[in-house]
């Protein structure tokens, strides 16, 4: 298809709006992108409402046969497709001195430098290249005029335009870092062996006082229900218009007195044993594009972090006759280390046999943050 008629294509696709962002319905083309979150709604404009809340989102796919929303991001390319499914968010223009595209590259280019940063959202940067610890055929599905090139991972050329313009500068002459030197040899770095990750997070403790004589928490549960902490990033990340992204829709009240953050009370289970039906599933999935350093404490200040590679948890808070706790429940992937790597590490409960209570299976949380540890004495 020419670049005419492209241009003509996009520009019959209808504009949808939000108080936070404006979105291009994709008739006739798909998204090629990682999954961010999914789940079920009825109504496209929640799915909406959601991306256009969460920054690292460039768009979504609603499936109207199964009400399913995934909510995407790390764009990579929009083929022409047999679909209407696609919605992707309208971002600032990012132009690169040299590249001459269509408007629909134009949008593709976009929202890969949604964040208007050097490198695209997720990516580092290795010898004065973007770099993208991923396999040949996600690094192919890149759009080929980002110029992606494969070596032990996905590399791109950092643009200078986008230097200038997260620096603030503005050049007349600004153009791209050329992918090849002269003499054609493209400079790549050793990517060195994978190793054991260790994961360095910053622990704050609560200094947090009372005017009253009384040794009790600031913050005191009501019967039957399990008291939880999340800091404000936290909460503002899971707070959302979808029940699968809103820790808060579950809350019978709050205790907003303490100085690490606020805390939620929450109604029991009907069972110790995890139940579909009673799991709390603000934080179902948990990308670490959203949350970059999750860390859950206990009550005792024992914290834990996710290893890499795990994405998916439960929360599930159930009260007994001696003690009411939100229980972390891994789902089949990954485990939750030890901060300071001493201590037990927490592995999925395989077809859930064991009660939420047995403290050999499940971490009895008491907080929760994406960038740090938190103990408190709150609660």
């Amino acid at each position: 298809m020419a670049d005419g008629s492209l241009l003509i294509f996009l520009c019959m696709f209808p504009v949808l709006c939000s108080a936070k962002a404006e979105f291009l319905h994709l008739n006739g083309y798909k998204i090629l992108a990682d999954l961010l979150v999914s789940g079920n709604t009825p109504d496209y404009e929640v799915c909406l409402l959601n991306c256009a809340h969460i920054t690292p989102c460039v768009g979504f796919q609603f499936v109207t046969a199964t009400n399913t929303c995934k909510l995407l991001t790390m764009m990579r390319n929009a083929p022409e497709a047999y679909t209407c499914e696609y919605y992707i968010k309208v971002t600032s223009t990012i132009d690169i001195i040299g590249r001459n595209l269509n408007q629909v590259e134009q949008t593709v280019q976009n929202a890969v430098y949604n964040t208007q940063t050097l490198c695209p959202y997720g990516w580092e940067i290795v010898a004065n290249q973007c770099f993208l610890n991923v396999n040949e055929t996600i690094c192919n599905e890149y759009a080929q005029f980002l110029q992606p090139v494969y070596a032990c991972g996905c590399f791109m050329t950092i643009t200078m335009s986008l230097l200038i313009l997260v620096s603030g500068i503005i050049y007349g002459t600004s153009a791209c870092m050329p992918m090849k030197p002269p003499d054609g040899v493209i400079s790549l770095p050793m990517i060195p062996e994978t190793s054991a990750m260790t994961t360095s997070i910053p622990v704050t403790t609560s200094t947090a006082t009372t005017t009253t004589t009384t040794s009790g928490p600031i913050c005191p549960a009501p019967a039957n229900t399990a008291p939880f902490l999340a800091d404000d990033e936290f909460r503002h990340i899971f707070n959302s218009t979808l029940p699968f992204l809103n820790l808060t829709t579950y809350e019978e009240s709050t205790c907003t007195r303490c100085a690490d953050g606020t805390v939620g009370f929450f109604k029991s289970a009907a069972s110790p044993y995890v139940s579909n039906t009673d799991d709390i599933e603000a934080v179902l999935t948990v990308p670490p594009t959203i949350c970059s350093y999750i860390c859950v404490c206990k009550k005792s200040g024992e914290c834990y972090t996710r290893s890499p590679g795990t994405s998916s948890f439960y929360l599930y808070s159930y009260c007994d006759n001696t003690n009411c706790g939100m229980y972390v429940v891994l789902t089949s992937d990954g485990s939750f280390v030890p901060v300071g790597g001493t201590g037990k590490t927490y592995v999925p409960d395989i077809g859930f046999t064991n009660p939420v209570t047995n403290g050999d299976v499940y971490i009895n949380a008491a907080t929760i943050s994406c960038t740090k540890c938190v103990k408190t004495t709150c609660i």
